[in-house]
């Protein structure tokens, strides 16, 4: 089997943020049409300084005569008013000539008071501006923020409409890998355009929604072994490949292990993370002999931009139940991550983030056949736990507690599920039917679990979602090709529904917002 990484561009947020400065004390922007006898001051657009400013000077002083004009409008060429601009314009003096600005004078249809002057068919008063064909409060050439029309004050910008002050400057970012908490003080996002710390506020009528479209993405790189593809044109072959001397020819790096060669078949789920520390992605995955899924696997780590090799795991007591799916996580709280796997057998292994080998755990009870570790705290304090079914281990291999009734298991598993089901801020552990609750902790010496619930239908594969928005979550579980909706407060059924098209038992549930409607989907599993 060949492990591909293929270069996708995914939107890192779906927040859209405008800012609109409304404060500067560069003199050059203000525009004073007190003096002025040639009607509105104008600025086209072929001037391509002239665009939509973030920040402005202060006030423009408009307080001019009743022949004086009383706005200062930008425009484009086509003759559409286009907003305030930091560059100094250029007035035209013929108040004759043919231009497409907009002259609060010339619209003939509104009778103002002489200190008042026609904008869009109302009356502006002389402190107002015409922005728009509407009268708004004279903000120093930008527009109001929001929809009170506030104008903002010197050290302030528009930030979804609201006047905010910004912090300082966002500190440089020097590891991709990392969420640097010095970039901005906490309730502050770094907004990349401005290069300033604004308020973390979030807009949820704001939705980003891609156009459609179909891509061919192109391997980054790929490792495993490479079968060999006859051809007489480059239409036999795949995307980004070439037909050369008779044979499909790829067009990226691609990687042949050399250390344990012939475990080259992955199909357990692969695991991206910075596990060396140097803020490039890698990915860790468990592999085995080709065709072999009884023998032993081998747990490895490669470069997530090169495919290159970082370590491999070799060490006969610690290789992996071969199909088994790895969880990474800090579990020793140093700061870097680490990697558990059931080992080939009734027990788990945990590997260091430089591939050496820490410990093998107390033996569960429970049944298995490609597991999933689950790392997560279920006490609230010290080292995080680490799951397997319904057995709980603390960071150091030794288990501290096991459930006898439910695992997450149907042919395959266990696959196990963390999540407050009860509102107490306390997470349960789901276990296939079953959901455990805990009281105490470790570090107390009285850490215990107890049966919240179990369900009527059988063990199977487990996903928690809020489906009702109601607050209180549900329970998807699968098994033997049907999905039960339960309620996961108490585990009753709340509906049923077949797995379509598939004689299959079903895998674990795919839960997401598939039609960007707010409303929680499931897609139905198959094995």
């Amino acid at each position: 089997m060949t492990l591909k990484l293929s270069r996708l561009a995914w939107l890192g947020s779906p927040l859209v943020l405008a800012l609109i400065a409304c404060g500067d004390d560069d003199a050059t922007s203000r525009t004073d049409a007190s003096g002025s006898d040639s009607g509105a001051t104008e600025s086209t657009g072929t001037d391509a300084t002239a665009t939509n400013a973030t920040e402005t000077a202060g006030n423009t002083n408009n307080s001019g005569s009743e022949s004086d004009s009383d706005s200062v409008t930008v425009t484009d060429t086509d003759g559409t008013t286009v907003g305030p601009t930091t560059a100094t314009t250029s007035p035209i003096t013929d108040s004759d000539s043919d231009s497409d600005s907009v002259d609060p004078s010339s619209d003939t249809d509104v009778n103002c008071a002489p200190q008042e002057f026609a904008c869009g068919g109302e009356c502006c008063a002389p402190d107002q501006v015409c922005f728009q064909d509407t009268c708004q409060d004279d903000c120093g050439g930008v527009p109001p923020c929001g929809p009170q029309k506030d104008c903002c004050g010197m050290q302030e910008v528009c930030y979804l409409d609201s006047c905010v002050v910004p912090g300082g400057a966002c500190a440089e970012k020097l590891c991709a890998t990392k969420d640097d908490p010095l970039e901005c003080d906490d309730g502050f996002v770094c907004d990349p355009q401005l290069g300033l710390c604004v308020p973390a506020k979030s807009d949820p009528s704001c939705v980003y929604i891609p156009p459609q479209n179909t891509f061919e993405p192109v391997p980054l790189f790929t490792w495993g072994f490479r079968k060999s593809v006859n051809c007489n044109n480059d239409s036999q072959c795949q995307t980004a490949e070439t037909c050369e001397n008779g044979k499909c020819t790829i067009s990226w790096p691609h990687i042949t292990p050399m250390d344990a060669p012939t475990n080259i078949q992955v199909s357990s789920i692969p695991l991206v993370v910075d596990i060396d520390d140097n803020c490039i992605p890698d990915v860790i995955f468990n592999s085995y002999i080709s065709g072999q899924a009884s023998s032993n696997g081998v747990i490895r780590a490669i470069r997530g931009d090169t495919g290159e090799p970082i370590w491999s795991v070799l060490d006969p007591n610690y290789q992996s139940d071969s199909t088994a799916n790895p969880a990474v996580g800090d579990i020793d709280e140093d700061g870097l991550p680490e990697v558990v796997v059931q080992g080939e057998g009734k027990y788990l292994i945990a590997i260091d983030n430089d591939g050496t080998p820490l410990w093998t755990s107390d033996p569960f009870t429970g049944a298995e056949n490609s597991g999933s570790v689950a790392i997560a705290n279920l006490d609230g304090e010290g080292e995080p736990e680490i799951i397997f079914g319904a057995a709980v281990y603390d960071a150091n291999g030794a288990k501290i507690w096991e459930g006898g009734s439910g695992i997450g298991h149907d042919g395959q598993g266990p696959i196990s599920c963390v999540a407050d089901l009860d509102g107490d801020a306390r997470p349960e552990l789901i276990g296939g039917r079953t959901a455990y609750t805990f009281t105490g902790t470790i570090l107390g010496g009285d850490f215990s679990g107890s049966v919240l619930w179990n369900a009527a239908p059988g063990d199977g594969r487990c996903g928690v979602a809020d489906f009702d928005l109601d607050g209180q979550p549900e329970v998807i579980l699968v098994r033997a090709g049907n999905i039960y909706a339960l309620n996961g407060q108490t585990g009753a059924t709340i509906a049923t529904a077949n797995i379509p098209g598939s004689s299959d038992r079903g895998g674990a549930p795919n839960i997401a917002d598939f039609k960007g409607m707010f409303r929680t989907g499931l897609s139905p599993p198959n094995s």
